[in-house]
């Protein structure tokens, strides 16, 4: 897409904007939940790897974690895991004290991300948008 093209130059402007609040609302809604969070020990109970029909893609994986919420004991799914981990490993989490069985391994950074991401997004939206209003704003001042 061309920048001459007058589509564009509202478009572009137009989804940075608005990818950048969407990637804002993530990651305030996430630093949120994650600060409610309680960390907790867990040891790695099982590491299923799939492999990708795509021999170019690298395999993922689905760590499965054991630990104990409130005296109940509980075998989960880590939620945004690394793939870093080893079976019968103690590895400190994240669970969700109103829901128990939900346990992720993503941290207060990984939050912090989405929220960089989304402003600078916003930003750069914001700057394409505005920068025509500045320079015609710019010129009529010069021009007095």
């Amino acid at each position: 897409m061309k920048m001459d093209n007058p589509i564009a130059k509202i478009l572009v402007p137009i989804i940075l904007l608005i990818g950048g609040i969407v990637f804002l609302v993530l990651g305030i809604n996430a630093l949120t939940a994650v600060n409610s969070f309680t960390e907790i020990s867990a040891v790695v109970s099982k590491i299923e790897i799939q492999q990708s029909a795509d021999p170019d893609e690298s395999p993922s994986s689905t760590i499965y974690v054991k630990y104990k919420m409130n005296g109940k004991e509980y075998n989960e799914i880590l939620q945004f895991s690394g793939s870093d981990y080893t079976e019968g490993e103690t590895v400190k989490v994240l669970c969700d004290p109103n829901n128990p069985s939900y346990v992720t391994g993503a941290t207060m950074t990984s939050s912090i991300i989405y929220i960089v991401i989304g402003a600078v997004m916003a930003l750069i939206g914001l700057g394409i948008g505005v920068s025509p209003f500045v320079f015609v704003w710019l010129g009529r001042r010069q021009s007095m």
